[in-house]
């Protein structure tokens, strides 16, 4: 039986026995598409285009719970590249889809841009009127291009029966897109009479 004493751990036996942690992946995409081709953690000699992304963000792909084909590479403001979700649902495209517009006045649903995150809040009127009723249903805000409503960086998701039950939800920002209120516009399909945006 092989036995390691403590005593015996020297600073040259911990270097040379340590399993180095990866703390960057590599994202290799089609150059024209701006699809993800492969996620790594080795150099691929078949593929050129790529940048590196934190393990952490790599994570939830490598864990199953996201789904590579339904993001793509974009190059954003501070020419560094980041992963945004590409589902673009049809109501981009619908009638039915409202703007979600700057205002300093209270609406049935407010969006709040803080420094780091969404906070997606009922009035009181509204909670009060939806309190103790099973609402099965999802919010989905769709954060697009301002130029171009059709370019979606990311679609957000509330379940409007927690947001009854807590008032408001908080949703971390994933990408740098998300911090400037200039070059992105906020619609969602229309559940409530009405919505605002406000910046914290």
């Amino acid at each position: 039986m092989f036995e390691i004493i403590e005593n015996d751990l020297t600073p040259e036996l911990i270097e040379k026995y340590s399993i180095p942690l990866i703390s960057k992946y590599m994202i290799y995409f089609d150059p024209v598409t701006y699809d993800i081709l492969s996620m790594t953690n080795e150099k691929r000699k078949d593929l050129t285009n790529f940048f590196e992304i934190d393990f952490e963000k790599v994570r939830p792909f490598l864990e199953g719970k996201q789904d590579p084909r339904q993001y793509k590479v974009v190059l954003n403001p501070s020419n560094t590249f980041e992963l945004v979700s590409k589902i673009i649902n049809q109501d981009l495209k619908s009638s039915v889809l409202v703007p979600i517009s700057l205002s300093a006045l209270d609406s049935c649903l407010n969006v709040v841009h803080t420094n780091s995150s969404w906070k997606i809040l009922l009035s009181d009127n509204e909670q009060k009127r939806l309190t103790n009723n099973i609402v099965d249903y999802v919010l989905y805000i769709f954060i697009t291009s301002k130029h171009n409503k059709n370019f979606l960086y990311r679609t957000v998701t509330v379940n409007l029966d927690e947001l009854i039950k807590n008032g408001e939800v908080i949703i971390p920002f994933e990408s740098s897109l998300e911090n400037d209120l200039s070059k992105i516009m906020l619609s969602t399909i229309k559940f409530f009479e009405s919505y605002s945006l406000k910046h914290e």
